[in-house]
């Protein structure tokens, strides 16, 4: 899962690249570069939103925007981790992980 959700990331530009640090299959280790942009992070803020406690589903059309567009949330679905953008396209709703901007 943490994998998936690091591909999104990099695929919407928030970070430069991820490696695989941990050989362990209990305890995976990521090391992540994060992007700069012009000397600023791409990434100011993530907010888990889904919890063990309580888990936070949404249908396609009741996915949230993030700043208005402008940052992102991230979502599972039955179809892998995607952004909410990429499941409004295909009409998919699910749980809701968390938002980055």
């Amino acid at each position: 899962m943490l994998e998936q959700i690091l591909r999104v990331l990099k695929q919407e530009g928030f970070i430069r690249a991820y490696k695989n640090v941990g050989e362990n299959a209990v305890a995976k280790a990521f090391r992540v570069y994060l992007k700069y942009v012009h000397k600023r992070p791409a990434m100011t803020q993530l907010i888990r939103v889904s919890k063990p406690g309580k888990r936070e589903y949404r249908k396609a059309k009741e996915l949230p925007r993030v700043l208005s567009g402008l940052g992102l949330a991230i979502v599972t679905t039955s179809k892998g981790v995607m952004s909410e953008r990429d499941a409004y396209r295909q009409r998919i709703g699910g749980e809701v992980v968390c938002y980055v901007w």
